[in-house]
C-alpha cells in the first residue's frame, strides 16, 4: 500500500536533473526512525536506454524551508541502472536517528544523450518494506 502523503514522486517522468514533484512537510525538525529504521523506495516505470549511455541517480534531501536554500543530503545514493526492468525496486536506507529538517525531497541527476525515467518515490518504515508485495492494476476477480 502507498501513502500519497509520503510520496515524492507519483509516476514522475524525470528528463533532466532536478527535485521530485512532491516535498513532504515533516512539520518540525525531528529525529526520524528512532527504533525503526526509514528507507526511500523507488519504484520504475519507465526507463530510457536507447542512446546505451544514459545515467540515473536519486539523492534523499532535507532543508528547514519548502524552497530548499541550503538542502542537506542524508541516506545512501540511489543508483539506477538503465537496463532496469519495468517495476524493479531500489531502497536506500535512512540510518536511524538521522536529524530530519521540516522538509525532506528526492533529488534526481541524469546524464547521457536522451534521459527518461519514470518512477515512484516514497518514504516507508523499514519494516513495511520487508513484507512489500506488488500486486496488478485493474484485478477482475469472479
Amino acid at each position: 500500500m502507498q501513502d500519497k502523503d509520503n510520496m515524492y514522486s507519483d509516476a514522475q517522468v524525470v528528463v533532466a536533473t532536478g527535485p521530485s514533484t512532491n516535498a513532504i512537510n515533516h512539520r518540525k525538525d525531528r529525529d526520524i526512525g528512532i527504533g525503526n529504521p526509514m528507507a526511500v523506495v523507488y519504484t520504475v516505470r519507465a526507463i530510457d536506454a536507447a542512446s546505451a549511455d544514459e545515467t540515473y541517480t536519486a539523492q534523499l534531501q532535507v532543508d528547514d524551508t519548502d524552497a530548499f536554500g541550503s538542502p542537506v543530503s542524508i541516506g545512501g545514493l540511489a543508483t539506477i541502472p538503465r537496463t532496469s526492468p519495468v517495476g524493479k525496486k531500489f531502497v536506500t536506507m535512512i540510518p536511524p536517528d538521522t536529524d530530519f529538517e521540516q522538509f525532506s525531497r528526492v533529488s534526481y541527476t541524469l546524464g547521457g544523450t536522451t534521459p527518461s525515467l519514470t518512477l515512484d518515490a516514497e518514504l516507508k518504515p523499514w519494516w513495511a518494506i520487508q513484507n512489500d508485495a506488488a500486486y496488478a492494476d485493474a484485478v477482475t476477480i469472479g
